[in-house]
């Protein structure tokens, strides 16, 4: 007898029947709610018992993994920047790391960076809630935009403590490592989205201002606070 254990049937409208065979074996079948007569006989299958899932229910367990996976890696992510800024800080001031405490921009960059400033406003804040906002009744687009916007909202608060209590070039290292970690976060988050056209403009510009962020932190902020060898 053929033992088939894979996807029977899936029409538009089904459900997920978590089959436990004779050997307490549970298989995943998606079929159509006609077919549950069928699935209870004794072909194909050794079946003791059958649970319906609705898709609804499938969608929520599905968005929970997902979320409690994302607050994980956002946790260990926080844990580890933490650490690192907090090394990078008291590194610079025993003079341990060939890194200035002050950043030393000249006026034009800190006109420049004040500029740059109210665009990361705009791109890298305003623009997310908007898309938030949009995504209202989504649930997965939602759970994305709450945990952007929490990862953003630690980057500040760590940015203002840190350079408050350790150096003022601590900000440098945390954008560094903020910024590459939202990168990963907006494009592995692509899946779970869902957009109109505008909206997916919106997302192209989050990311297009993030990358140019990363630039910007390689090309002016990092060679402004390291201090070479011979200076």
């Amino acid at each position: 007898m053929e033992n088939n254990r894979d996807c029977i049937y899936q029409p538009p409208i089904y459900s997920r029947y978590l089959l436990t065979i004779e050997n307490k074996e549970r298989v995943k079948v998606f079929a159509h709610n006609s077919l549950k007569p069928l699935l209870t006989r004794h072909y194909n299958f050794f079946i003791i018992d059958v649970t319906v899932e609705s898709a609804e229910n499938v969608e929520t367990k599905d968005l929970r993994a997902m979320t409690l996976n994302n607050g994980l890696v956002i946790m260990l992510f926080i844990l580890v920047a933490t650490n690192l800024a907090i090394g990078y800080g008291f590194c610079v001031k025993t003079q341990r790391l060939p890194f200035s405490a002050e950043i030393g921009f000249s006026e034009q960059q800190w006109s420049f960076l004040m500029w740059w400033v109210k665009l990361a406003l705009v791109a890298g804040i305003l623009l997310p809630i908007v898309l938030c906002v949009q995504a209202w009744q989504k649930p997965s687009s939602l759970a994305f935009w709450g945990s952007y916007l929490l990862v953003v909202a630690v980057q500040l608060i760590s940015e203002r403590a840190f350079s408050q209590w350790l150096v003022s070039s601590v900000v440098v290292p945390i954008g560094f490592c903020y910024t590459a970690f939202r990168l990963w976060q907006l494009l592995d988050g692509i899946p779970q989205l869902s957009f109109t056209r505008l909206g997916w403009v919106g997302f192209g510009c989050v990311v297009l201002f993030w990358f140019a962020n990363l630039l910007m932190l390689m090309t002016v902020a990092i060679p402004t606070i390291y201090k070479r060898a011979d200076s």
